[in-house]
């Protein structure tokens, strides 16, 4: 899945997940080991705010349980690893991307 940033190049997602009990589990944003945001899994969606988004760096959504009890989503409380991942694009990258293809687009 491909996402433009926004001008400020954060990346922002609302994940649409559940767990049962729910106040054990945690979804989040991890950029090869590190795990940029996570939060507590929110109906109807969880809100994620992650660090800059560097031009064509992929992301991927996590999902896990809190088992330590610090409402913060560490590699080893991983359980599961959603798919597709997510490309970000800079906004200024889109700009560019868009009017390519807005050019050619009789073609």
């Amino acid at each position: 899945m491909y996402m433009g940033a926004r001008s400020d190049n954060r990346g922002y997602l609302q994940i649409e997940a559940n767990a049962i009990p729910q106040e054990f589990g945690l979804v989040g944003v991890r950029h090869k080991s590190t795990i940029l945001d996570s939060d507590s899994i929110q109906q109807p969606k969880t809100p994620l705010d992650f660090a800059e988004a560097g031009s064509r760096q992929e992301y991927e959504i996590v999902g896990g349980i809190d088992l330590n009890g610090d409402k913060q989503l560490k590699n080893n409380e991983i359980c599961t690893n959603f798919s597709p991942r997510v490309l970000v694009i800079t906004q200024a990258d889109y700009i560019v991307s868009y009017g390519i293809l807005n050019a050619y687009k009789w073609i």
